[in-house]
């Protein structure tokens, strides 16, 4: 038996599931949809050198872009969530990428960002 659900129900289970896995991580990454060569993903981002720069950040997206209508029905569903467009010069094609977020956007890193992450967080990929 075949069951056709509404984008808005998918979207509904799917931030259950998001806030059932953040229940114990204190305090709540800001959750993102982030939109790269004009397709959304959502996901999460997290500060991993505050003290260097609060601009250095860890996007964890999904793997594979959402359908616009899923995308949309997550976007009306929960509004606390962060529109961010991505530069299309970025590799987003893994889940988790290090990057730079200013205002709504992430871009590259600049040099001397790269050359400390590199230095001194050796366990994020870049």
């Amino acid at each position: 038996m075949v069951t056709n659900f509404s984008s808005e129900q998918v979207a509904a289970e799917l931030l259950k599931y998001e806030r059932d896995a953040f229940k114990q991580i204190e305090p709540k990454p800001p959750r993102v949809m982030v939109k790269w060569w004009g397709r959304s993903y959502t996901g999460y981002i997290e500060e991993i050198a505050p003290d260097y720069s609060r601009e250095i950040v860890l996007l964890t997206k999904t793997s594979h872009p959402l359908p616009n209508d899923l995308a949309n029905a997550i976007r009306k569903l929960d509004t606390g969530r962060i529109d961010l467009e991505a530069d299309n010069s970025l590799d987003l094609n893994n889940r988790c990428v290090v990057m730079r977020f200013t205002g709504n956007r992430l871009t590259s890193m600049t040099p001397e960002q790269t050359r400390y992450v590199k230095e001194n967080l050796p366990e994020y990929d870049l």
